[in-house]
């Protein structure tokens, strides 16, 4: 059996963007969701402890808001 080692777990606050108003949210994990896809690629979400219905990929969620800050100034291309 595989393991799946995650940037965050329960517990964890993590700053993402919110999807309904496009302001920085901090949310502490309540889940952590993985999926394997056939091609074997994995893709995590974090589930906000209040509210189990809206869920944040990985690659947009980030221990600090400075590091989801530096995240947001870099250039389109270097984000991949």
């Amino acid at each position: 059996m595989a393991t799946i080692t995650t940037k965050f777990n329960v517990g964890d606050k993590v700053f993402t963007i919110d999807k309904e108003t496009m302001k920085i949210r901090e949310i502490t994990v309540g889940t952590v969701s993985a999926i394997i896809t056939n091609g074997g690629k994995t893709k995590v979400s974090y589930y906000d402890e209040k509210s189990y219905t809206e869920s944040y990929d990985e690659n947009v969620c980030f221990a600090s808001k400075q590091e989801l800050l530096d995240y947001i100034e870099q250039p389109i291309e270097e984000k991949k």
